[in-house]
């Protein structure tokens, strides 16, 4: 009897209809990034009440966190997947958005190609900078802000600030600081009146700092090292 798959690995095979690089993308990044399995791990995509939450993913790429989201949904309930995996939390609708029609396509595709939906979500082409934000509940921007000029990044923040409801949550990923580089935490973090809790959660080696409103403190890498890392609170 083969063993049950991994959560990753399950997520991963939504894209085997949508081609080889996408496919093969989700594959190593999923196995070998944690920080997809680590934002359902700690808690910071599910709200303190318990009640769907209603989430958006700026700069999602192809999807691969609602192909989690989704395998998790799916799969959990049905013993398939390895016991250790996490439940996907309540989710109201997702939406996903992406400057690269390449990476879009491939996540409409997987969105599409699935055989039962577990999970409301739309993956559409836009600028993050200037698209309308909806009212939500939670913001994902994993490795997206270190590439915009600090004046974007704080208009961004400004924006999600607006769009998040009470008690809404920002979950941001910021590279470390390289040796010789500018530092990849930037001012605009700090400065931005940013609305509830912003969880940039201390995972991995490259994972970057955990913030109430600003940026307080960085966090020692956690998954190769063994360090705790603090789950997402309200």
């Amino acid at each position: 009897m083969s063993p049950a798959p991994t959560l990753h690995e399950a997520a991963a095979s939504l894209y085997r209809s949508c081609g080889q690089f996408p496919f093969y993308f989700a594959k190593g990044k999923l196995k070998y990034d944690p920080i997809m399995t680590d934002l359902l791990v700690l808690g910071c995509l599910s709200r303190k009440s318990a009640s769907a939450a209603r989430l958006l993913d700026l700069g999602c790429g192809q999807g691969l966190l609602f192909a989690m989201l989704d395998a998790s949904a799916r799969i959990a309930p049905e013993s398939k997947v390895a016991a250790s995996s996490p439940a996907a939390p309540p989710i109201a609708f997702a939406r996903g958005f992406d400057a690269a029609r390449s990476n879009v396509r491939w996540g409409q595709s997987m969105l599409a190609n699935r055989a039962q939906p577990h999970l409301d979500a739309e993956i559409v082409v836009a600028d993050i900078r200037t698209v309308d934000l909806p009212v939500c509940d939670i913001v994902v921007a994993i490795d997206v802000l270190h590439y915009m000029p600090y004046a974007d990044q704080e208009s961004l923040l400004r924006k999600v600030a607006a769009a998040l409801a009470l008690g809404g949550r920002l979950v941001l990923l910021v590279p470390r600081r390289a040796a010789g580089s500018a530092r990849a935490i930037p001012p605009g973090l700090s400065r931005a009146p940013v609305t509830g809790r912003v969880a940039a959660a201390g995972m991995g080696d490259r994972h970057g700092a955990v913030a109430h409103g600003s940026v307080l403190s960085e966090r020692p890498p956690c998954r190769r090292t063994g360090s705790p890392v603090p789950p997402c609170q309200d």
